[in-house]
């Protein structure tokens, strides 16, 4: 089974969101995303994402065209 993932680039007010996401790995900043589950759309994947990993109420509620943030 083939796994598709998403990335967002989320820029407000000139600053760029990066999550604090320490892995143990080497690196711990990263760019908010996720797997894309069974059916779902990318577009959706990465709002319900974007919201899981802020927590902030709201987030990822763009509404303007999905080109502008590269769907």
């Amino acid at each position: 089974m083939k796994v598709v993932r998403v990335t967002g680039v989320l820029i407000e007010d000139g600053r760029i969101l990066l999550l604090d996401q320490d892995t143990g790995g080497g690196r711990s900043w990263s760019l908010p995303g996720g797997k894309v589950e069974r059916g779902e759309a990318l577009g959706d994947a990465l709002v319900r994402e974007m919201r899981e990993e802020t927590g902030f109420p709201g987030a990822g509620s763009y509404m303007g065209s999905k080109a502008a943030i590269g769907l």
